[in-house]
């Protein structure tokens, strides 16, 4: 059986799910928002809140959205410490993306930490 997609039919599961308490509910729904799903407007804030929502209560994949909103500076102001810190909580639990996001983020923050202290350096010479 070959079923259709219909992004603005899976919206309405999602919204229902997310308002029935299920985190991945609110993380799916989230995605519609940020992603500009289906008939759905794109609204950073929408989902933000939705992914904070679900990450607050345990929902790995929205706290890894939400590191990747701050690292990217999607719809928030670009923060790399917060991203690390979202990032790090999902990979605690064993989210291995956020691993990845987290061990990339935070070997692309120390070489430009690192590069910095060279240019400060310099020109400290001059």
């Amino acid at each position: 059986m070959i079923v259709e997609q219909d992004a603005d039919r899976a919206f309405g599961y999602f919204n229902r799910a997310c308002n029935g308490g299920s985190m991945a509910g609110c993380g799916d729904l989230g995605l519609f928002y940020s992603e500009n799903l289906g008939t759905v407007e794109q609204d950073f804030n929408k989902a933000f809140m939705l992914f904070k929502k679900a990450c607050d209560n345990d929902y790995m994949l929205a706290c890894s959205d939400l590191g990747h909103m701050y690292s990217d500076g999607v719809g928030v102001k670009q923060d790399f410490e917060k991203s690390l810190s979202f990032y790090k909580r999902s990979c605690d639990q064993k989210f291995m993306y956020s691993c990845n996001e987290f061990n990339e983020l935070y070997d692309k923050d120390v070489l430009i930490i690192q590069n910095l202290s060279r240019i400060v350096q310099n020109i400290n010479r001059v």
